[in-house]
């Protein structure tokens, strides 16, 4: 398993060609998408970035992270990827969650949702099951932020219909 330097982008580059050409079959290579955080993801980027490595690649997903933006919350569903992702060479996706853990189930339930099912993935039906879940805990861990105003109106989020 292997994190190249050059892990997000489509392009080929010459570090590309000397990297993805000595390694073995076996090796897990990851990639984050067009961007290092990649609002969208295609099957035609993933195609891309594959032929650029010259290796089938691991989906690292960095949402819903927020390590560049630490006061920032990303709590909505999964969003911009590509049903057929997994009908190239993709091995696999890992999602790389927020610094706060609790938060991070929400998101979370909605990238496994798509895992489960790419294709028939609904975005907001799988919301609605991931506050049905874990609302009341990621509720009760928002009302810590120090920002009260940031505080309700994420709070207001987990309980809207």
């Amino acid at each position: 398993m292997v994190c190249p330097v050059g892990y997000a982008g489509v392009e080929r580059t010459q570090y590309r060609d000397a990297f993805g050409g000595v390694l073995d079959e076996s090796t897990i290579v990851y990639w984050t998408g067009p961007e290092v955080v990649s609002a969208t993801i295609t099957r035609d980027d993933l195609d891309s970035a594959v032929d650029a490595f010259e290796h089938e690649l691991l989906l690292w997903d960095n949402y819903p992270v927020n390590d560049f933006e630490p006061d920032k919350l990303f709590l909505g569903p999964l969003r911009g990827r590509d049903p057929a992702l997994f009908e190239g060479r993709c091995a696999g996706l890992v999602a790389n969650a927020m610094l706060q853990a609790v938060p991070s189930k929400l998101p979370l339930a909605t990238v496994a949702d798509f895992l489960r099912d790419p294709a028939g993935y609904d975005p907001d039906a799988s919301f609605a099951r991931a506050r049905a879940a874990y609302g009341a805990e990621v509720a009760d861990a928002l009302r810590g932020l120090p920002d009260a105003s940031l505080a309700k109106s994420l709070l207001a989020l987990l309980h809207s219909e």
